[in-house]
């Protein structure tokens, strides 16, 4: 029995720093599993926002070649229409092609130009060309050049529907970001409550 005693006075004795030494262990444990945890989250991020980003400059690039494709059969062809409405001054019919590029919404505004670039029919061009490229396409007729067609081809829907798609992202980003906080955030604190049960205990 005295035995037994000495024993557990023994194990009495070096019990505290066991559990001491296992709440500092839990402790450091959660420091590095937290940080892991964060650095992965972050990485992973990193990654996904890099292929967001290329994926966005392929699809603004795609969508610019669609809107000059769009623009060069418009500009060609009131080019090719143009010579004999020209020679016969017959501005009406002329004018009604202008009108009728100008119905699609992604052109700005078109015009029929002199070989000087001197406005042939009149149009409206707007102060700001931030989000407009201008392109022309020349009047030909038997070697001659008559003129020009203008177009002011407007990229403000392209730019609009990135600008959507980088808010997206970003929601989505911050998105993953708060839950993986909060992952890592639950990960620490179960480690502290077990860290203070054992400390408790001693």
């Amino acid at each position: 029995m005295a035995l037994f005693f000495r024993q557990l006075n023994l194990a009495s004795k070096f019990l505290p720093p066991i559990l001491a030494g296992c709440s500092v262990a839990l402790l450091i444990g959660s420091a590095v599993i937290y940080d892991g945890v964060k650095d992965s989250t972050d990485r992973q991020i990193q990654v996904a926002q890099g292929a967001l980003d290329t994926e966005q400059s392929n699809s603004r690039e795609l969508s610019l070649q669609a809107l000059h494709a769009k623009a060069d059969i418009i500009g060609r062809f009131m080019a090719k229409t143009a010579p004999d409405l020209i020679s016969s001054f017959d501005f009406v019919s002329l004018g009604s092609y202008q009108q009728e590029a100008t119905r699609d919404t992604d052109i700005a505004y078109a015009a029929y130009l002199k070989p000087d670039s001197e406005p042939l029919t009149k149009y409206e061009a707007p102060a700001d060309k931030t989000n407009i490229i201008e392109k022309t396409y020349p009047i030909v007729y038997e070697n001659e050049t008559l003129g020009s067609v203008l177009l002011g081809i407007s990229t403000h829907q392209v730019e609009t529907e990135i600008q959507n798609s980088n808010e997206r992202i970003k929601a989505a980003t911050t998105k993953v970001k708060t839950n993986g906080q909060w992952s890592t955030d639950r990960i620490l604190m179960v480690t502290l409550v077990q860290a203070a049960v054992v400390l408790i205990i001693i």
